[in-house]
């Protein structure tokens, strides 16, 4: 009995080592080029049963704000510093 659980401790112990292993050694997440514009949006219905008078005209509001917000050089995005990963 002292063997078999011996040998099943053994198991487990290369099973959660061999996890640990592919876990380290797996892809991390990049940190990439941050992107040259900021996409502000919602949802609204703009045709069909649930547009009633105002979902056409509140996208000609939106499109029509987002184009003097563009004219004006955009909004403002204080910048951040971003935390830094440790090396492998």
């Amino acid at each position: 009995m002292r063997s078999r659980s011996r040998g099943l401790g053994i198991g487990v112990t290369v099973v959660i080592g061999a996890l640990l292993v592919l876990l380290w050694l797996a892809p991390r997440p990049r940190v990439g080029a941050q992107p040259r514009e900021i996409k502000i949006g919602g949802t609204m219905a703009v045709t069909g049963a649930f547009s009633v008078e105002w979902g056409p005209r509140a996208r000609t509001f939106m499109e029509e704000w987002a184009k003097m917000m563009n004219d004006r050089g955009g909004v403002f995005v204080k910048e951040a510093k971003t935390p830094s990963c440790p090396s492998r």
